[in-house]
């Protein structure tokens, strides 16, 4: 029985969130690490990711925790979770906890953090972190916790350029079967915020929307998301 995903329930994985589906951008090397960083290939059980946001940090944590069956994956931003969450992860080989910013200055969860830590280390397991910020600028008050991400391995993710966010939203619009063109991509790069949180979030709503397949055009945009487009 896997205590872990049993104590942890509040998150469901998504099967979208792969490396298969990923778009690296400038972030080539970052993967191949990550990668090699999943498959034991470097000599640290501890690795904290970092970017601004919409840089794919959830969706790399989601593909880690998707790779195995034996994972949990932890949203500090998403759920109302307390520190307890994080004493209580034994069993899985990989553990995911996402936004470890969010948690910075909370004595209870720095030290529920630290012990997570201390456990990863002499229990063969590994743990993967994201956050928003360099591990310098990591504001945590416990001196424990700053030196332990000091000494972790750190992987910065950048944001995609307009091109690759254009790829990006023609690559995902074809999963969900939907048709989106080209002129139809720049429209909504021009006028709606071009962070991979709030794309795919449109991606989600355009899809719930339209009840049976078809060419997204920029009058269905209006019509579905006009509040949120700037007017021109």
């Amino acid at each position: 029985m896997n205590t872990a995903k049993q104590t942890v329930l509040p998150v469901k994985l998504t099967n979208r969130s792969t490396f298969d589906n990923f778009l690296p951008g400038e972030n080539l090397q970052t993967l191949s690490v990550l990668q090699n960083f999943l498959e034991s290939k470097i000599d640290t059980r501890i690795c904290h990711l970092w970017g601004a946001i919409g840089s794919g940090k959830t969706h790399l944590l989601l593909a880690v925790a998707n790779f195995s069956d034996d994972s949990v994956y932890i949203p500090l931003m998403d759920l109302n979770l307390e520190p307890s969450c994080l004493d209580e992860i034994y069993e899985s080989s990989f553990v995911c906890v996402d936004d470890i910013h969010s948690i910075a200055a909370q004595p209870a969860w720095e030290n529920a953090l630290f012990s997570l830590f201390e456990r990863i280390e002499s229990n063969n397991q590994r743990l993967l972190v994201s956050s928003r910020f360099r591990p310098a600028e990591m504001e945590f008050s416990l001196k424990d916790l700053v030196n332990r991400f000091q000494g972790c391995q750190a992987l910065k993710l950048d944001p995609l350029s307009n091109q690759n966010l254009a790829k990006l939203l023609e690559h995902q619009a074809t999963e969900r079967g939907l048709t989106i063109e080209k002129p139809v991509i720049q429209f909504i790069l021009n006028r709606y915020s071009r962070d991979v949180h709030s794309l795919m979030r449109l991606l989600n709503e355009i899809d719930m929307a339209v009840e049976i397949r078809r060419k997204v055009t920029i009058p269905l945009l209006k019509q579905l998301v006009e509040f949120k487009f700037e007017t021109t």
